[in-house]
């Protein structure tokens, strides 16, 4: 549930960050510097934060009987 949760925040301040990201493209240039520039950088941030909360998780170990009974360790590796 956990991941869920990250992953549907991520995608949504992902969104609201394009989105504001094109609001502020318009209110820049009907509205002037100030509004558009604040509201850019505030879009970029977000972006960012989406960013940092979409990163790909490492793979977890895999865990692989062996033939003499012991039980070894090795990475998810795709084949």
């Amino acid at each position: 549930m956990k991941s869920r949760l990250g992953l549907f925040s991520g995608i949504g301040l992902a969104a609201l960050g394009v989105g504001g990201l094109a609001a502020g493209g318009i209110a820049w240039n009907f509205k002037g510097r100030p509004i558009g520039l604040g509201t850019t950088v505030a879009s970029l941030v977000v972006i960012g934060i989406s960013l940092v909360i979409l990163r790909p998780q490492p793979s977890e170990p895999v865990m692989v009987a062996a033939s003499s009974g012991g039980i070894i360790s090795t990475p998810n590796q795709p084949t």
